[in-house]
């Protein structure tokens, strides 16, 4: 299993892409033939210190999506963000730069370019892909209603993502225990990085979405940061 460190701060270590991916979308993501890869972090529980840096709501937002473990002592919350991975451009581009899985695109690329993180903020500038890519030019769809996503079926998705991340936590657990991954990242200093062989990876989502997360290897009790 290939195992690399990506810090926050600067973004220089690691030039590849990564999108976050539910599981269901990170097991055709890896039927297609493509790298999904695991990024871990895991959040001091309770801490007045670390909700002191990150804020103490955005705290609670990522304990809720999160799981309850221990490194040693220490309470912590670890969340699992599985993510596709690729270099330059997406793989799933056809000749003519259009997307070949459309109508079967990951849930992350139909919100986009909304933020599926309430705590991050629209901001047109960040965003990669040109403006006139998020409607038919010249009249661009307005994408914020007070704060909200305009497009009912934007509202929907956006809502889906979110609701995902609670539900599929005893999913990614399991997915930690099947897989033997018992290390994190400390929260708001970067991400440690697992890629399993493709076939481990896709058997484990197999089983872990089989036992809908209920059943099965529970994820490890000792966590090391």
């Amino acid at each position: 299993m290939d195992i690399r460190f990506s810090c926050t701060s600067c973004g220089k270590c690691c030039q590849n892409l990564r999108v976050p991916l539910t599981v269901a979308d990170a097991a055709a993501w890896l039927q297609r033939g493509n790298a999904v890869e695991l990024l871990m972090d895991a959040l001091v529980s309770p801490s007045e210190q670390s909700d002191a840096i990150i804020g103490a709501a955005y705290a609670r937002y990522r304990r809720g999506r999160a799981f309850p473990a221990r490194s040693g002592e220490v309470p912590v919350h670890v969340t699992v963000t599985l993510a596709a991975q690729f270099d330059g451009s997406c793989p799933r581009l056809n000749g003519g730069l259009r997307c070949a899985i459309y109508d079967d695109r990951p849930l992350t690329c139909r919100i986009y370019p909304e933020e599926f993180n309430p705590f991050v903020p629209f901001d047109a500038a960040r965003k990669g892909c040109p403006p006139e890519a998020w409607g038919e030019a010249p009249h661009h769809p307005l994408l914020l209603r007070d704060g909200q996503p305009a497009s009912p079926a934007l509202q929907q998705d956006v809502a889906a993502m979110r609701a995902l991340a609670v539900a599929e936590v005893p999913m990614k657990a399991a997915l930690c225990g099947r897989l033997g991954i018992h290390a994190a990242a400390l929260a708001n200093e970067g991400f440690l990085i697992f890629r399993p062989g493709p076939d481990e990876l896709r058997d484990a989502l197999a089983q872990v979405r089989a036992d809908h997360g209920a059943t099965g290897i529970a994820a490890p009790s000792d966590w090391s940061l």
